[in-house]
């Protein structure tokens, strides 16, 4: 069951990423629905997503380096950077969209910023899905890191050469004292 799961160090990383996650999704919920209505609060906010950022950051990273054999590594490092950048890329834009989408023809300062605000709203959603991604992580993880092992042993068994020279000087010696004897 999914509390075995949780037992295990295996996990550790998509687990601590979910939960760090739903901390910024909530984070960027009241930074959003609290900007107007109260300070205190919104400046919290402020501080508790800058704070769990930077663990997803490092987390995910890690979570790559542990999912990718190593003769893979950059590759996968690289994928990983092109895909942010991918999705990062037009979100700005995407954003203004739908603030102009859900301005429509008003042109007061309340309605630009409720819009935006709206616009905003609408990436915490895409959040939600992520963290939910990360919930189908957990299912496969364990699997894709024994995977992950396993090719790295395939190809450290394959780059190593049948007759190393330290053996073949070694048992050359052994002879050589071994006829003097």
């Amino acid at each position: 069951g999914i509390f075995r799961c949780l037992s295990s160090t295996d996990l550790l990383f998509p687990i601590t990423i979910i939960l760090v996650g739903v901390l910024v999704n909530l984070s960027l919920l009241g930074e959003m629905t609290m900007v107007s209505v109260n300070f205190p609060i919104t400046a919290m906010s402020f501080f508790a997503e800058g704070f769990a950022s930077l663990p997803v950051a490092v987390i995910s990273l890690q979570m790559i380096i542990t999912l990718s054999p190593a003769h893979h590594r950059a590759s996968a490092l690289a994928l990983m950077r092109l895909t942010e950048a991918i999705v990062r890329i037009p979100a700005s834009q995407l954003i203004g969209l739908l603030s102009d989408v859900f301005r429509g023809e008003e042109t007061s300062t309340t309605a630009r910023f409720y819009a935006l605000r709206n616009a905003l709203l609408c990436v915490w959603f895409v959040l939600i899905l992520s963290s939910v991604a990360y919930l189908l992580v957990l299912r496969f993880y364990r699997e894709d890191v024994a995977k992950a092992r396993e090719s790295e042993r395939r190809h450290a068994l394959q780059s190593t050469p049948l007759i190393s020279r330290k053996s073949t000087l070694i048992s050359r010696k052994s002879t050589v004292i071994n006829s003097f004897s």
